[in-house]
C-alpha cells in the first residue's frame, strides 16, 4: 500500500508490502525490511536491522498516533493508494490476524454495498469483509487458507 503522511510539519511518502513474515517499507528510495514477530489489533513487534521495535497505534478518523518504543508520533494519513471507497476506489483488509476461510468473489465481479466478499476466521469467529459501496472487484490478493495480518490489502474495489 502507498501512503502519504504528514507529521511534525513534514510530508513523507512510503510504500509497504507484506512478503511472507517480512514487511518491506520503501521511503525516499530506501528500502527497509522488518520481520514481523507479533501482531494484534493495535500492536506490532518487528525486528529491524537487529533491533526489536514495538509499535502501538491509535486512530480516530484520519488522525493517528503511533508509539514507537515509547516515542509518540502524531500524524494524519493524507492519502492511500486507490483512495477510499467513497472516492472511486478502495481496499479492504483484515482488522485482526485471521485465516481466509472463503473467497466469495472474483476479479471483474460486480458487487453491491453490504455484500460479503471474503470470510475470515479468527479465534473461532467468522468475520466477513463487506463491500462498502457498489462497485467492481479489481483484485483479490489472497487465497483460501492464507494467514493474514491487519492492514494487508485482501480485496481492491473500483466503486461506481
Amino acid at each position: 500500500m502507498k501512503f502519504t503522511v504528514k507529521t511534525s510539519g513534514q510530508t513523507f511518502e512510503f510504500d509497504t508490502l507484506k512478503r511472507g513474515d517480512d514487511l518491506v517499507i520503501s521511503v525516499d528510495g530506501r528500502e527497509l525490511t522488518a520481520t514481523v514477530r507479533h501482531v494484534d489489533h493495535n500492536e506490532a513487534v518487528l525486528d529491524l536491522n537487529g533491533r526489536r521495535i514495538t509499535l502501538k497505534r491509535h486512530r480516530s478518523g484520519q488522525k493517528r498516533q503511533l508509539w514507537v518504543n515509547g516515542r509518540t508520533l502524531s500524524y494524519e494519513r493524507l492519502q492511500e493508494q486507490g483512495g477510499s471507497a467513497a472516492e472511486g476506489g478502495g481496499t479492504l483488509s483484515a482488522e485482526i490476524p485471521a485465516i481466509v476461510s472463503q473467497i466469495l468473489v472474483e476479479i471483474g465481479q460486480d458487487v453491491t454495498s453490504g455484500e460479503k466478499l471474503i470470510l475470515l476466521e479468527s479465534m473461532k469467529m467468522v468475520i466477513p469483509l463487506i463491500a462498502p459501496a457498489d462497485g467492481t472487484v479489481t483484485a483479490v490478493l489472497c487465497q483460501e487458507g492464507d494467514a493474514v495480518q491487519p492492514g494487508v490489502t485482501l480485496v481492491e474495489i473500483d466503486t461506481k
